[in-house]
């Protein structure tokens, strides 16, 4: 199982992608990156997207000193360090977890056996390699676990020194991780207190409280120091206007998911965690029936795992239910239990051909599940943006600063571009004396660009104050989606020729281009010859042209399609004379695919063929309705063509509309070769 978790984590290997989870990969990633190259390792560690000082503290950086030492030492980039620091954590883990379940006591067999079952659990085969602080917690804490049971057992001062000094590194790295493990040791406490006061005579308060004496602090000096590293975070995170929402205070409420702990929505979330990342209903449903028929002697083993699995979830209600990655603190104990049943029908009388066949199938099922459900995003060799992210790095210096609205507080846009970043918090974007404020703290740096995406893009206010404050020009200077990107004054004119003329981006060319051109008619005189191969297959091409849409090609079946979504005109000069006009045109199937309801499917599309005369009314050459909802004739790529005689010359205009309802929702609409003849 070792070997097909080592398999399925070096898949892909050397993708940069951020995958797990965007948002806090990146943060961890983006302080890694400005640690190594500023080597900076002090505590108040760079974390550069909430504006200077440029750090806003939240765990203790043993994970990201730890990646780059190992990044500098082998000369291995930092996305693949982190990923061999993760791995190894998670695989160091196992070892200690063997120790701890060695107390319960489990023999050999039987401690790998239910090694089995945590190492299938596809949350460990997702996690394990990401770019998170999340394994190197859990290693720690295992350890703190194993060292807290050896001193309960033996009271030697080495264990409660070796329990002492994991702990308090397993605390500073994650504390909420550290607190789950403080569950089990509870319960050992527990039964540890119950054997002392069982013994008799006059020493039985003596032993209590040495018992007590030596699992307080072990328990208590590790959150201690944990709510010191706390309040020196609290402390740098104040200098930062933009930061200093994340003092703990304001977080509480979330931390601890005060009045919705019992929210159905929450709950909901929790819920598909557990059946979209650490198992599936088959697995849990036979391992439910194999517990009640074999597991009678390790009901209470089972009862516990349970009752630590869930009580660590209600205490922290909203970080389990919206960051999967914190199963990894309590995942295993869930496993644990599962590998507990998988012992109980060994030493049961099923036969073992029976009984090895279930436990085969089940883990190797877990396996199957997280192939299959991580597999597409572990095959992405880089991130979807990276068209963007290359416009951004060339448009900007290394020292410059982004501006970024329309992407709360993510690190990702900064990480992927390598730039400090301001990144305006959803709910800030229009607080205009909080944005004048925002923008001061950047007096000292030069802002390199001003990103919008989203709903942003259309915040005239906002893009007015940074412009008038900043000295960002108002003109767009490129896209890529429903991103915009505007520039300083300075600069704009200069680098988006430089970009239109280096950048191997066709997507970002032609928007940079484009950026204001959209929603007036364009003369084709204008459109740069580099660009007019956007009209090919297009006999002959028109004079101008008119879309709300940046224009685009379309690949589909290995052939190229002009990108037709309505509304869109074509002006075309033609001479007097008799012509025929045809088109090949269609609707993309996913706008009227069955696994929509009716309602939300295209309602298709008006193909015209207009005559524009001086002095008179348009007249209509050509109408068709494409509409392959209803009409069955219709779907896949038609061939549409008419006939036509013009008295003189004239422009002749091919509009694509919307059907007849206006409804342009789901108008997928490409568009072959189109031709006058």
């Amino acid at each position: 199982m070792l070997v097909c978790h080592l398999f399925l984590a070096g898949k892909n290997w050397s993708s940069t992608g951020l995958v797990h989870n965007g948002f806090r990969e990146a943060q961890t990633a983006i302080s890694a990156h400005f640690i190594q190259r500023e080597q900076n390792f002090s505590l108040a560690y760079p974390t550069p997207v909430l504006g200077p000082p440029w750090s806003i503290p939240m765990e203790f950086p043993l994970y990201q000193w730890t990646v780059v030492l190992v990044s500098d030492l082998t000369g291995m980039a930092l996305p693949q360090a982190g990923k061999v620091v993760g791995l190894m954590c998670f695989y160091l883990a196992l070892p200690g977890l063997y120790f701890v379940l060695a107390r319960i006591p489990l023999v050999r067999w039987q401690r790998l056996l239910v090694l089995v079952c945590v190492v299938s659990c596809p949350l460990y085969l997702f996690y394990a390699r990401a770019f998170l602080i999340e394994t190197m917690a859990l290693m720690l804490s295992v350890w703190f676990l194993f060292g807290y049971v050896r001193t309960g057992e033996t009271g030697r001062p080495a264990w409660f020194a070796f329990a002492l000094v994991v702990g308090v590194l397993a605390a500073l790295v994650k504390v909420t991780t550290l607190l789950f493990f403080l569950l089990p040791a509870a319960a050992w406490s527990l039964h540890w207190l119950w054997c002392d006061w069982r013994a008799t005579g006059n020493i039985r308060r003596s032993i209590v409280s040495r018992r007590v004496a030596m699992c307080v602090p072990m328990a208590l000096l590790p959150v201690a120091v944990a709510l010191a590293w706390v309040a020196f975070g609290d402390g740098v995170k104040a200098q930062s206007f933009a930061g200093a929402f994340l003092q703990s205070e304001n977080l509480r409420d979330f931390n601890y998911g005060f009045g919705r702990r019992f929210d159905a929505d929450v709950w909901r979330q929790h819920y598909d965690i557990w059946f979209g990342d650490l198992m599936t209903w088959p697995v849990l449903g036979t391992w439910m029936l194999l517990a009640v028929l074999f597991a009678r002697n390790w009901w209470r083993h089972l009862l516990v795992a349970l009752a630590c699995f869930m009580i660590v979830q209600a205490i922290f209600p909203l970080l389990y239910a919206f960051h999967a990655y914190y199963y990894v603190a309590n995942a295993w104990i869930l496993m644990v239990a599962f590998g507990l049943v998988a012992v109980a029908m060994l030493e049961s009388r099923l036969p073992r051909m029976i009984a090895w066949g279930l436990i085969v199938a089940l883990n190797v099922g877990q396996v199957g599940y997280a192939a299959f459900h991580y597999g597409p995003q572990l095959s992405e060799e880089k991130p979807g943006n990276l068209q963007l992210i290359e416009a951004i790095q060339r448009a900007t210096d290394a020292e410059d600063v982004l501006i970024i609205a329309g992407d709360d507080w993510s690190s990702v846009l900064p990480y992927y571009t390598q730039r400090r970043a301001l990144m305006l918090r959803t709910g800030v974007e229009d607080n205009r004396e909080y944005l004048t404020q925002a923008f001061a703290t950047l007096q000292d740096y030069t802002v390199g660009a001003l990103v919008v995406q989203g709903n942003q893009r259309f915040n005239a206010a906002l893009i007015g104050q940074v412009r008038d404050v900043l000295k960002t020009d108002g003109r767009v200077a490129f896209s890529w989606n429903d991103v915009d990107v505007y520039l300083a004054q300075s600069t704009r004119d200069r680098v988006v020729a430089e970009l239109l003329g280096t950048l191997d981006a066709p997507e970002i060319e032609v928007k940079a281009w484009q950026a204001g051109q959209v929603g007036k008619e364009v003369f084709l005189s204008s459109v740069p010859l580099r660009y007019r191969w956007m009209f090919a297959g297009i006999d002959p091409l028109p004079s101008k042209y008119f879309t709300e849409s940046p224009l685009a090609r379309y690949e589909q079946e290995k052939r190229s399609y002009f990108d037709a979504q309505p509304p869109k005109r074509l002006w075309f000069r033609l001479p007097a004379g008799d012509h025929v006009f045809s088109v090949e045109i269609g609707i993309l199937p996913g706008a009227y695919a069955d696994s929509l309801a009716h309602g939300d499917r295209t309602d298709g599309i008006q193909v015209v063929l207009t005559e524009e005369r001086s002095g008179g009314d348009p007249r209509v050459l050509y109408t068709q309705e494409v509409n392959p909802r209803d009409r069955y004739d219709q779907r896949g790529m038609l061939k549409l063509k008419h006939e036509f005689t013009l008295e003189a010359e004239a422009d002749i205009v091919f509009s694509v509309s919307a059907g007849p309802h206006n409804n342009a929702a789901r108008d997928w609409t490409i568009m072959g070769p189109l031709s006058f003849r």
